[in-house]
């Protein structure tokens, strides 16, 4: 009989502490303190706030994830992504598809399964980007 594996994943639905660990944990993996804000941000999930050498380390979650847009993971693929643009440093801006690989890198190399396959999915309905492009660095 052959042997089946099955990966449990845990979703965490967003709130402040939540993104506190999850910065703390994502460190790590990024090589510097990891801050986020909540804002306002108009139809944006989340931002970076460019400055003269680069992006800051000013990163916002937009507000929307304190209502029904929290209750999956995506939240934490969109911090991700926002700290990617601020590792990128001078190159930061307009560089939406690299600082999108980086994210799902960190997710993965993190074990953030739910978060990576959430994001991924993401990715895919609001950009059509294949499976396949997705998963490239993983």
């Amino acid at each position: 009989m052959p042997w089946v594996l099955i990966l449990l994943m845990t979703i965490q639905s967003f709130s402040p502490g939540n993104a506190d660990a999850f910065a703390d944990k994502m460190e790590e993996y990024y090589g510097f303190n990891l801050r986020w804000e909540k804002r306002y941000i108009g139809t944006w999930m989340g931002a970076t706030v460019y400055g003269n050498n680069g992006c800051t380390d000013r990163v916002y979650l937009s507000d929307q994830f304190y209502g029904e847009l929290g209750d999956d993971d995506l939240w934490k693929g969109i911090l991700a992504h926002e700290w990617a643009h601020v590792s990128q440093g001078s190159q930061c801006a307009n560089n939406e598809h690299d600082a999108d690989l980086i994210a799902l890198e960190m997710l993965w190399n993190a074990k953030e399964f739910s978060a990576y396959f959430r994001y991924a999915k993401f990715l895919q309905e609001q950009w059509g980007w294949e499976p396949e492009e997705c998963y490239a660095r993983r």
